[in-house]
């Protein structure tokens, strides 16, 4: 299992650096897929644009990395693909098109067979045990009714800790005591090799 956790992508050099040691082929050599549940909006044009950004900064070939929009392209076939971004955004909608896709099954047997997977927010969010919606900037305004997340990982991504302010704190420290919660900062990231982690 080869993932790394962020708020932000790969936000910093130290993140990319980290990111770089989860790649079995030459950097160059790896075709990424950013998914993104919203490709329309302004504001996450923008983002999206900036991501690609990132991508490119830390080494890869531009020509080899695509976005996949979950409301609107056609399946996405993930075994064409070295590495998978899952982009930021509202989780509930993720997991929503994931699982009417069917691509959430796909993603895991792409991380179970050694593909790398890199997650924004809510990307990061939906790879552990489910969504807490104490926990979350965005609300579930699609009726999602399993809020499992994938699992592989056992703790709680808590995104944007450093946009937050005293009231997530407090509320971060009650839901620590009850369950595990791992906050980050935009720059910051949790880079998981098989069952091993740590926070970059």
């Amino acid at each position: 299992m080869k993932l790394l956790l962020t708020s932000a992508g790969l936000s910093t050099e130290k993140l990319q650096e980290a990111f770089k040691k989860l790649l079995v082929r030459p950097i160059k050599q790896n075709k990424v897929v950013i998914i993104a549940a919203d490709t329309t909006s302004e504001i996450f044009k923008d983002l999206l644009k900036t991501e690609k950004q990132q991508l490119t900064e830390t080494g890869f070939i531009q020509e080899n990395i695509s976005i996949h929009d979950l409301s609107r392209d056609d399946p996405l076939k993930v075994k064409d693909f070295e590495v998978i971004d899952m982009f930021g955004g509202n989780p509930y909608h993720y997991l929503k098109h994931l699982r009417e896709t069917g691509l959430m099954k796909d993603i895991r047997a792409f991380i179970d067979g050694g593909g790398v997977y890199i997650g924004v927010s809510a990307g990061s969010m939906i790879m552990g045990p489910g969504i807490d919606g104490k926990l979350s900037f965005e609300v579930n305004d699609v009726g999602l009714k399993d809020l499992r997340g994938f699992g592989f990982v056992d703790f709680y991504v808590l995104p944007h800790w450093d946009w937050r302010g005293n009231r997530w704190e407090t509320l971060c420290h009650v839901w620590v005591t009850r369950r595990r919660v791992v906050p980050l900062t935009d720059r910051q990231g949790i880079l998981v090799n098989d069952c091993n982690y740590e926070i970059i």
